[in-house]
């Protein structure tokens, strides 16, 4: 991956857009005062690529917004290969991120994943680069202080950063994953042969050929009852056909026993109804002459009545006359008070309009006194907040340089020990010369003895070069000599390792808190010139007392413009009023003058034009004619309903007379409809009858009665007789289902047919029951035989795979695996860092490993192999370096993430100012001898003479609106 274009807006001290163009560098520094955002260029990359920061990661990225921005923004261009991808990312300060990404063909922009969402996006750039976020920010963010540390350290810390760096404990964790899958497969396993042997003992062959023969056994036993049933349940259906024929008879011959009586009632009825209809007629012809010459009379009334409404007109048109005068009067009178009011409310109006102007502009000027009142509280409330960033801003920084002074003092401790740890160092060396001198001076001194103790009989002689018979003799004195100077070498040289180790031990402490203090320095660059702690206090108290005042402006404008308008409306709902009220006064004189005229031509039309002076006594006039008109219609109307009254009842009574023979007509027929039916009904169940006779004239009403009530005898008779014969039938059927029940071995002697056709059937059912039970045992042991098959093999599957999970789990143990994977990649690493080691160090120095542990070797000093806990600062940057670099090279195939990922770019922040000038020069000449390789290598430094030796660049610089960044 190498970078092409980096955007990024509203991200730390970058809050106006910058672009980056990474298209021209490989070899270039990054430069800028302190804060002013150079690690941000990198954590833009990062954020770019993967979402996320180092010193953030996901959850904390919104605190990196910068102040006042509402979002951060980044977009990265970057080359794998010849392939150019485009990503960007946008994270809002209030909701979640957002992320694309493109490949880049010509002009043409085309999604590279299909479905959206930031996971897709993440997924997708750890295929293209073959690099998850932990290696990436490991081999591209060169981590120089943990490859010191992984350098110099022992055995313990050396495994523990390895580990780290390149995931290995995944490996542990799926030897975890694959021992829980071998007992979950043990239970199992256990689990399936337990309920084999608790539910799947009985099924064998020889219990299914069992079941076999019982279910045919019992299925020819159902056959056999089924077959008795089948015949019993058709005799006991012909029975009850012809029982229910019986009881259909009888429910006739009923009927026809209830409707005898009836028939002689309707005939006696018809005798009585005959003789009244005589009588009726006669007094109704009567009536009906007397009601003739009643309504003659009413008709001449009538038209006298009629004849005066037209010369006086009706009570109606007197009534309408004479309210016609009297409205005429009161509008005349209305009209003139309506017309005062009129002209005294124009006059309030006038007045009222003058009050609502003047409220109307003092509303005005406090409407504008409002806004400007709210408008100072707004910069109040806003100038507020800044203070309170500033005052936020400035409790951090003071905080971070309280840390810092307390780390700086710290490392000022440790470096006093490291010093006098040195000395003891050269001490405990100096005391270890001098007894190794000691040593060779005694044995020296008594050689015989020295070369005693290293031989045995039958030895070659180291200085005659015979045979030995038999060794010298040696004084116990000069043995016991040698032996202590021997053991006072040995502590001497153990004091040396242990100061040795005590000198590495205190040097990583102290490149971990110089790591820790430099995270402080880079928060510390990044906060934007905070001000003072007091000056920032004393701005957030002064604008706090701004905003209060300005708070306090607002709501006693708000008062004075809430009072203004309460006055403002109610003089504008006085004036409304008012002319509400003027509407109201005229529609009212204009009513009065539409009555006036509508009286005026009520008169006219009813009296004539013009209308007579006496008006009144006229329509009294009329009045009195149409009252004598109307009392002579009344009278003739009454005598009218007097003759039409008695007519009525003649009617009445006559009628009464024909309802009653139409009454009794109507029985006679509904007796006729009745033995219809029921003599169809016996026919239809097989009795011999007759038809009722056809309905005959009025005047034989009660012979055509007497008739009907003969033909409901001879019904009866018939039907009783074949009742008879129907019993003898049901005796018959009853003997023979007794019989069927008898042959299928059921005692029916004592029961009715229907109990012991239910009993013939009760035993079928549970023969038939018997025989499905049979054949579904069969079925299940048929089923639980297969299904035990099934099982042992599903078992035995379970515990194949029981013992891979085993091997698997045992392989990856973390004193095989695990180990054995540490030590081929310290020896890959080893390998690698060895050849990037001799070309930053001109071919001097390269590496080796052994026992998980590294050897310098020094070509220009014969191939000397020391310690690397001897190496100087100078020297140490060196071998960290190529550490790092051999790791970045080959991070994929170590880390095992993906063959084919491709680093064509790495980025340096680390503190080459704490560099000696000696060791800075051969830093930067090892740096520049990487511009020959096709690398892009990116440095942030603050140390002059490396931004002079390497002209390429990138300068940041703090502005007003946020950093700048320029090429060099």
């Amino acid at each position: 991956m190498r970078p092409l274009r980096l955007s990024v807006e509203g991200f730390t001290s970058f809050r106006r857009a910058q672009e980056i163009d990474f298209g021209e560098l490989d070899l270039f520094v990054i430069t800028g005062p302190t804060g002013s955002g150079k690690t941000s260029i990198l954590d833009a990359v990062t954020l770019a690529l993967y979402g996320m920061v180092p010193r953030a990661g996901k959850r904390d990225l919104k605190e990196l917004i910068s102040l006042g921005a509402s979002q951060a923004k980044v977009q990265l261009d970057f080359h794998v290969g010849e392939i150019l991808y485009r990503i960007a990312r946008r994270v809002p300060r209030n909701g979640t991120q957002v992320a694309t990404l493109e490949r880049i063909d010509g002009d043409t922009a085309i999604p590279e994943v299909e479905r959206g969402g930031v996971t897709a996006v993440n997924d997708r750039v750890v295929e293209i680069l073959g690099l998850d976020y932990r290696s990436f920010t490991t081999a591209v963010l060169l981590p120089q202080g943990d490859f010191a540390a992984f350098l110099k350290g022992d055995v313990k810390v050396r495994r523990r950063i390895l580990i780290r760096l390149l995931d290995l404990d995944r490996f542990e964790r799926a030897g975890g994953l694959a021992r829980k899958k071998a007992s979950d497969l043990r239970t199992a396993v256990e689990a399936g042969e337990e309920l084999l042997a608790q539910e799947y003992g009985d099924a064998t062959k020889q219990v299914l050929e069992e079941a076999q023969e019982r279910a045919q056994d019992a299925e020819e036993t159902a056959d056999t009852a089924e077959a008795a049933y089948r015949a019993a349940r058709g005799s006991l259906s012909e029975r009850r056909m012809i029982a229910e024929r019986r009881r259909d008879i009888a429910d006739v011959v009923k009927d026809l026993e209830t409707q005898e009586p009836q028939l002689e009632g309707t005939v006696t009825k018809l005798r009585e109804q005959t003789e009244r209809n005589v009588v009726t007629k006669a007094a109704l012809k009567a009536a009906k002459s007397a009601q003739s010459d009643a309504r003659e009379a009413r008709r001449q009334a009538r038209e006298a009545l009629s004849e005066t409404v037209r010369d006086t007109g009706g009570e109606g048109v007197l009534a309408t006359l004479k309210a016609a005068t009297e409205s005429l009067k009161e509008a005349e009178q209305e009209i003139g008070c309506r017309s005062a009011e009129v002209t005294e409310n124009a006059r309030a109006i006038s007045e009222a309009a003058s009050r609502a102007k003047e409220s109307q502009v003092r509303h005005e000027s406090a409407q504008v006194a409002e806004v400007d009142a709210t408008r100072a509280r707004d910069s109040a409330v806003e100038a507020r907040g800044a203070a309170e960033e500033t005052l936020r801003i400035a409790e951090r920084a003071a905080t971070l340089k309280r840390g810092l002074r307390d780390k700086f003092a710290g490392l000022e401790a440790l470096g006093q020990e490291i010093m006098k740890t040195k000395a003891d160092g050269r001490d405990a060396a100096k005391h270890r010369d001098r007894r190794e001198a000691k040593l060779q001076e005694t044995e020296t001194e008594h050689r015989a003895a020295a070369l005693r103790l290293h031989l045995d009989a039958g030895d070659v002689c180291p200085v005659c070069g015979a045979p030995i018979d038999q060794l010298p003799a040696t004084e116990a004195e000069t043995e016991s000599v040698l032996a202590e100077h021997r053991i006072a070498l040995q502590a001497a040289q153990d004091a040396v390792v242990n100061v040795e180790r005590r000198l590495s031990s205190q040097r990583t402490r102290r490149e971990e808190g110089e790591a820790a203090a430099k995270v402080i320095e880079r928060e510390l660059r990044e906060l934007d010139e905070p001000a003072s702690l007091d000056e920032a206090k004393t701005a957030m108290a002064n604008m706090a007392e701004r905003e209060a005042d300005a708070k306090q402006n607002l709501r006693a404008a708000r008062k004075r413009e809430a009072a203004l308008s309460d006055e403002l409306a109610e003089a504008k709902a006085k004036l409304i009023e008012l002319q509400t009220t003027q509407r109201e006064t005229k529609k009212a004189r204009d009513l009065a003058r539409a009555r006036m005229e509508a009286a005026k031509k009520r008169l006219i039309d009813g009296l004539g034009d013009p209308i007579p002076e006496r008006v009144e006594e006229v329509i009294k006039e009329r009045r009195r004619r149409l009252q004598e008109a109307t009392d002579a219609r009344n009278k003739a109307e009454a005598a009218c309903e007097k003759a039409e009254e008695a007519h009525r009842k003649a009617v009445k009574a006559e009628k009464v007379v024909t309802d009653g023979l139409a009454d009794l007509d109507r029985q006679r027929g509904h007796h006729r409809t009745l033995l219809g039916e029921r003599s169809a009904r016996l026919r239809r169940l097989k009795v011999e009858v007759l038809d009722p006779p056809c309905p005959q004239d009025s005047e034989d009403r009660v012979a055509d009665a007497e008739g009907l009530r003969a033909l409901v005898g001879m019904l009866c008779n018939a039907a009783h007789q074949q009742a008879v014969q129907l019993k003898m039938e049901l005796e018959t059927r009853d003997i023979s289902i007794r019989a069927q029940a008898s042959d299928a071995g059921i005692d029916a002697m004592s029961l009715d047919a229907a109990a012991a056709t239910s009993a013939l059937e009760k035993a079928t059912r549970e023969a038939r029951r018997t025989a499905d039970q049979s054949a579904a045992d069969v079925g299940l042991m048929e089923k639980r035989l297969v299904r035990k098959e099934e099982m042992r093999g599903e078992i035995e599957e379970k515990r194949g795979l029981m013992r891979q999970y085993n091997k698997v789990a045992n392989e990856l143990r973390t004193d095989r695996f695990i180990d054995f994977l540490l030590h081929e990649s310290i020896q890959d690493l080893a390998l690698r860092a060895s050849d990037e080691l001799k070309t930053i160090s001109a071919g001097q120095y390269s590496l080796t490993s052994s026992k998980n542990s590294f050897t310098v070797v020094d070509h220009a000093n014969a191939d000397e192999q020391r310690s690397v806990v001897t190496l100087s600062g100078g020297e140490t940057f060196l071998a960290a370096l190529a550490l790092a670099l051999g790791l970045a090279q080959g991070i994929a195939d170590i880390a095992g993430h993906s063959a084919g990922a491709r680093l064509d770019a790495m980025f340096i922040d680390e503190g080459f100012g704490r560099l000696d000038p000696d060791s800075l020069d051969q830093a930067v000449e090892a740096l520049e001898r990487l511009r020959d390789g096709d690398r892009m290598v990116g440095i942030i430094t603050h140390v002059p003479t490396l931004a002079e030796r390497v002209p390429d660049g990138l300068s940041v610089e703090r502005k007003a609106g946020g950093a700048a960044v320029s090429v060099r």
